[in-house]
């Protein structure tokens, strides 16, 4: 007996089984019996006796879609309705254990990989939501989206802070919508990451100046004077951080803006700060 073509493709995309993943497995392995010509097997409480060569020739493709862990619990089995009635009452019993490991996956098992188009997130956590489902636990459909919410990638924080404002919680649907239309880039250019100090190799410059003083000006009450040996590239970067650190206050007779003193740990040959 042979399977058809259109089988053994989607039997290449049905996902390893373990722990987490029975709702996506079960799914996928349920279209793989559909495009066999064997769902019968699998849904029929009684299969047609005819199937019964298709149930033999099945079950290898099942049992290599299980990660090692539970071969224990098809063994001794031969056929694939039997493998799929043990993994079924396995996987869809519900029990303390099966239902923390699903919760725990549900909100902190799942990373937003900003690498991958965000769809594929959101159903990486509709599937967890389905497989807590499926051991008879509620989930409501705003539950998924706070999980949807917590688990984005920092650099969609201003996308986040926008949906937080609404008035009404939005469906997953909208949420999608919102989502794809944006881009981690997007969001990127209006944060603030101090990384970006840390690896900038020259010094912009502060948007409020302190008027320039010639050199070696001294005065009781001059602006901090900052001298430095040439700067090469990490010196730069540690001007930097330097800067960053540096808060401007107007001084109160002339407008005159006098920077605040500053504790630098680890800023290395600076030079000399003349407080």
């Amino acid at each position: 007996m042979s399977i058809p073509s259109i089988a053994i493709t989607i039997h290449a995309i049905v996902p390893t089984l373990s722990g987490n993943n029975w709702a996506q497995f079960s799914q996928s392995i349920k279209a793989f019996f559909q495009s066999a010509g064997a769902l019968s097997i699998i849904e029929d409480s009684t299969p047609p006796k005819d199937d019964n060569t298709l149930d033999y020739a099945l079950y290898p493709f099942i049992f290599a879609k299980l990660s090692t862990e539970y071969w224990y619990l098809v063994q001794g089995v031969t056929s694939g309705r039997e493998v799929w009635d043990k993994l079924k009452a396995h996987f869809e019993k519900s029990t303390i254990g099966h239902r923390m490991l699903a919760r725990r996956h549900l909100y902190y098992g799942i990373e937003h990989d900003t690498s991958r188009p965000v769809d594929v997130f959101i159903q990486e956590i509709m599937s967890a939501a389905a497989q807590l489902k499926s051991l008879g636990c509620t989930v409501e459909e705003t539950e998924i989206t706070d999980v949807i919410l917590m688990r984005l990638d920092p650099s969609y924080h201003n996308i986040r802070a926008t949906i937080l404002s609404q008035e009404t919680s939005p469906t997953i649907e909208k949420i999608k919508i919102i989502l794809a239309s944006a881009t981690s880039a997007d969001t990127i250019s209006s944060s603030f990451i101090p990384q970006a100090y840390a690896t900038s190799p020259a010094y912009s410059k502060p948007s409020r100046p302190p008027p320039s003083r010639p050199h070696g000006y001294t005065h009781s009450s001059s602006p901090t004077m900052i001298t430095t040996p040439p700067l090469h590239t990490t010196t730069n970067i540690h001007l930097t951080l330097l800067n960053s650190l540096l808060l401007w206050i107007p001084r109160a007779s002339g407008g005159v803006i006098l920077p605040m003193r500053a504790i630098v740990i680890g800023v290395g040959d600076l030079g000399t700060l003349q407080l």
